[in-house]
C-alpha cells in the first residue's frame, strides 16, 4: 500500500533529545517543532517520564512536524522518540513467511498427486489449476524478500531505503494474489461445465465464467496502474516525486467483496442439482457437503475483507497490513488445496484397498450413456439415479474420472467436489 503523508498521525515526537541537549540525528524541522511545544507543556526540561508521557505536548509537537517536515523526517523522530522512551520494538516480520511455508508445503504435495492420477493436462479445468498454484508459490516465496525489507514492524522502525523496496513487492504480490483467485475460480467452473449438462445451468455457467474473466482484467490493471506513473506506487510516500494515485484501499475492497459474491455464486449453482439426487438422505447430504467445502475458502476470503476494511484507516501500514497478508497467502493456497481435494482421494482409496481396507473400482459406470432418461434399475452400480431426466453428464464424469478420479460409485462420488 502507498503511503500517506499522513502516516505519522497521533505519533509522538523525540522531545527527551531535546530536553537532554543531544538532538543527534533529529532533523531540523522537528528542533524546530519541540521549543514551543515544551514551552506549552507542565513538563519541567528534565522530567522525561513526564515528555514521553504527556499527550497534549506530544500532540502539539506532532501537528507542527506534520505541516514541517518531510515523511523521511517524521519516521526519523518518532523512531528516536521510541528509543528515548524506551518504548519496546514490535516485530512480526516472520509471520507472513512462516505461513507460506506451512502451507505451500500441502499445495505443492495435493497438486503433485493430481497431476500423477493422469498423464498429461485432460482440460481446461487442469490448466487453471496449474496457473493458480503457480501464482499462489509466488505470492508466498514474495514474503520472504519484503518480510526480510521489515514488513511486520512499525514503520519508524523500518530503514527508509527498506520502504521503497516493501512497497515494490507487495505490488507484484497483488498482481498474482489476483491471478490465483481468478485461476482457481475458473478451474472449478470449466470442472462444473463438464460434469452438468442441464442446458440453462450451463447457460449460468459461462455467464459467471465471464464475469470471473472480467473480474480478473479489471482488477489486474487497476493493481497494475492504479498510480500513474506507475514507479509512483513505490516511491510517492517519500513526497519527493511527482504523480497522482488512484484510491487504492477502495480498489482492494471492492476486489475482495466482488470476489466473495462470485463465490457464494460459484458454491450455490450446482447445489440444486445436487439436491435432486436420488440418494439415501445420509449420502444426498455427504455429496452436498462434499460440493459446499469451498465455503473455508470464502469464510477466508471474508476474513480477509474485514482486515482490508480494518488497515484502510492504518497510519502505520508495514504493522497493520501484515494480517492482509497472512490472509491473502491463505486464501491462495487453500484454495488450491481444495481443487485437488478429489485426486488425492482418490488416491487414499486406492492405497487402502491395496492393503485390503475398502475395495477401489473405477469401472462402475458405464460411459456410453449421455443421460439416463429414467430411473435405473437396483442392480446398477451407479447411485446417481433420478426418476425424471437428470442433470448429471455421466458420460463426462466418466471421462473426467479418467484422469481425475471422480468415480461414481457410492464409495467416491464425493471426489467430484468443489472447494
Amino acid at each position: 500500500m502507498r503511503l500517506s503523508i499522513v502516516c505519522l498521525v497521533a505519533y509522538t515526537l523525540l522531545l527527551p533529545l531535546l530536553v537532554l541537549g543531544n538532538t543527534t540525528g533529529l532533523p531540523t524541522c522537528a528542533s524546530d517543532c519541540l521549543n514551543p511545544a515544551i514551552a506549552g507543556s507542565s513538563c519541567s526540561p528534565d522530567d522525561t517520564t513526564c515528555i514521553c508521557n504527556d499527550a497534549p505536548l506530544q500532540q502539539n509537537a506532532t501537528q507542527c512536524v506534520l505541516t514541517q517536515c518531510m515523511p523521511k523526517d517524521q519516521l526519523t523522530s518518532k523512531k528516536n522518540m521510541d528509543y528515548m522512551c524506551h518504548v519496546p520494538v514490535r516485530d512480526k516480520t516472520q509471520t507472513n513467511t512462516i505461513i507460506a511455508i506451512i502451507f505451500v508445503i500441502p499445495a505443492v504435495i495435493s497438486s503433485a498427486i493430481r497431476i500423477s492420477q493422469f498423464s498429461e493436462l485432460s482440460g481446461f479445468e487442469d490448466g487453471f489449476m496449474v496457473m493458480a498454484l503457480i501464482s499462489a508459490i509466488l505470492v508466498g516465496v514474495l514474503e520472504i524478500p519484503i518480510d526480510s525489507l521489515g514488513f511486520g514492524k512499525d514503520i519508524w522502525h523500518v530503514p527508509l531505503s527498506n520502504i521503497t523496496g516493501i512497497l515494490k513487492v507487495s505490488y507484484i504480490i497483488q498482481l498474482f494474489y489476483v491471478t490465483s483467485i481468478s485461476s482457481y475460480k475458473m478451474s472449478f467452473l470449466c470442472l462444473y461445465l463438464r460434469i452438468f449438462p442441464n442446458p440453462g445451468l450451463r447457460k449460468a455457467l459461462y455467464a459467471l465464467m465471464t464475469l470471473v474473466a472480467l473480474y480478473f482484467i479489471s482488477f489486474i490493471f487497476l493493481a497494475a496502474f492504479h498510480c500513474i506513473p506507475v514507479s509512483f506506487t513505490w516511491t510517492g510516500w517519500t513526497g519527493e516525486t511527482k504523480g497522482s494515485c488512484l484510491d487504492f484501499n477502495a480498489i482492494a475492497i471492492a476486489c475482495a467483496s466482488i470476489n466473495i459474491a462470485i463465490d457464494v455464486a460459484i458454491l450455490a449453482l450446482p447445489l440444486r442439482q445436487l439436491a435432486g439426487l436420488n440418494l439415501k438422505p445420509i449420502k444426498k447430504i455427504l455429496v452436498l457437503m462434499m460440493f459446499s467445502t469451498g465455503s473455508l475458502v470464502l469464510i477466508v476470503s471474508i476474513i480477509r475483507l474485514k482486515t482490508l476494511v480494518a488497515f484502510s484507516s492504518s497510519t502505520n501500514p508495514t504493522w497493520d497490513n501484515v494480517e492482509t497478508g497472512v490472509w491473502s497467502s491463505l486464501e491462495c493456497f487453500i484454495a488450491v488445496i481444495c481443487i485437488n481435494i478429489p485426486a488425492a482421494r482418490r488416491l487414499i482409496l486406492k492405497t487402502l484397498a491395496r492393503f485390503g481396507v475398502g475395495s477401489y473400482n473405477r469401472d462402475t459406470e458405464p460411459s456410453n450413456s449421455h443421460s439416463y432418461r429414467k430411473r435405473q434399475p437396483p442392480a446398477t452400480n451407479s447411485f446417481i439415479m433420478k426418476p425424471v431426466p437428470a442433470n448429471v453428464d455421466h458420460e463426462a464424469l466418466h471421462r473426467h474420472d479418467s484422469h481425475r478420479g471422480l468415480i461414481h460409485d457410492e464409495r467416491s462420488i464425493d471426489s467430484s467436489s468443489r472447494c
